[in-house]
């Protein structure tokens, strides 16, 4: 929910809103993505625990340079 929106129409309660993983299940589904092949990247604990009910790994961004903090945080890709 987003309480207190200035617009109603945004105070409810929906699957797709973090911490909720409605939007990454979704993605999951219509993709056909393996859970263990996927993460997420996300700059607030609310993207880490979307991605924690979801099932996948998240890696809390804490700011800097995202690439280097991606080439720290997971394995180099074999061809």
């Amino acid at each position: 929910p987003l309480p207190g929106a200035a617009v109603s129409r945004y105070v409810k309660v929906c699957s797709c809103r973090k911490p909720a993983p409605g939007m990454i299940l979704k993605a999951l589904a219509k993709y056909g993505l393996d859970r263990n092949r996927c993460f997420l990247f996300g700059d607030g604990e609310r993207d880490i625990e979307a991605a924690r009910r979801a099932g996948i790994q998240g890696f809390l961004f804490p700011g800097g340079n995202l690439d280097t903090f991606i080439r720290k945080v997971l394995p180099p890709i074999k061809d």
